[in-house]
């Protein structure tokens, strides 16, 4: 019977420890907005542990121009989120990091117009100092493929053509 006993009290230790464990998110992002423009709201909630969640978002193929980032504002040093790494399809973002004089924490991350391919697959490593959250957004702006550039100057080509030909 005491056997029995300790190895619930064994088994309820593990599983309660496993609440804290390595809290890791993986989330498919809905965009707002329409093509060429979009933007995207994101966000996670960590309880007191290391974290790395990953946000994949954006149309399935093309070419893009991204810029945005993420934050984590905490008055309490106990409800922070320490930001470790961040990147946008391998790029890293710059991260930053302040103390507001004792009171106030922020942890953040930016990037500004990267040139990069879909999907746009975000990945944020951390660490949460208590129970804390952070959220950001990505405005995406879809750039012409070449044959597009192409188009248009064969288009204006031909509107010359026309006009000099009138003129003639």
């Amino acid at each position: 019977m005491k056997l029995q006993s300790l190895i619930l009290a064994a088994v309820l230790a593990v599983s309660a420890g496993g609440v804290y464990a390595a809290d890791n998110k993986t989330v498919d992002v809905t965009l707002a907005g329409s093509a060429p423009q979009w933007t995207a709201h994101f966000g996670a909630d960590h309880v007191a542990d290391s974290f790395i969640d990953t946000f994949t978002f954006g149309p399935a193929t093309g070419d893009f121009l991204v810029n945005g980032g993420f934050v984590n504002v905490s008055v309490n040093r106990n409800q922070f989120i320490e930001f470790l790494s961040a990147t946008l399809n391998g790029v890293a973002l710059q991260l930053y990091t302040t103390n507001g004089g004792g009171t106030t924490f922020s942890g953040a991350a930016s990037i500004g117009d990267l040139a990069t391919t879909a999907p746009l697959v975000l990945t944020i490593t951390g660490i949460s100092r208590g129970i804390a959250s952070y959220g950001g957004n990505f405005n995406i702006v879809a750039v012409p493929e070449p044959a597009t550039y192409g188009m248009l100057l064969a288009g204006l080509g031909l509107i010359g053509y026309a006009v000099r030909r009138r003129r003639s």
